[in-house]
């Protein structure tokens, strides 16, 4: 289903990419985007945020629901746990928690790569 979705948005989403891009007469993006009025283009990145988190809770919740039944042997429904999971992400990004995240991204990417690269050839 995931993946039928998918498939059906970015249809979607490109054709109307490309009758804007017809009827402007140019395949720029950025000629576009100054062309026509802003809205459009929050539109747009409003729906590319939405369809990507909603990609990303629907992971988390199967990952959240496989972890719940591996330690207790009990089913939760989905629902709930995709409610709890976007309640948290939000939470932490109100709070601001997620500004710190991008420094632990650095480090790790830091050291993480060299403690590979011995562990590749060793």
């Amino acid at each position: 289903m995931l993946t039928i979705s998918i498939i059906v948005s970015e249809f979607i989403v490109n054709s109307v990419s490309i009758l804007i891009a017809k009827a402007m007469g140019t395949n720029d993006v950025v000629n576009i985007l100054i062309q026509n009025p802003g809205w459009i283009g929050v539109i747009f990145s409003i729906l590319a945020v939405v369809k990507i988190n909603d990609i990303n809770l629907y992971s988390v919740s199967l990952s959240m629901s496989n972890v719940i039944a591996c330690m207790i042997y009990k089913k939760i429904n989905y629902v709930t746990l995709t409610l709890i999971a976007g309640s948290i992400g939000t939470f932490f990004t109100v709070i601001g928690i997620l500004n710190n995240f991008i420094n632990f991204l650095i480090i790790a990417g830091v050291i993480f790569p060299p403690i590979a690269g011995i562990m590749l050839t060793d």
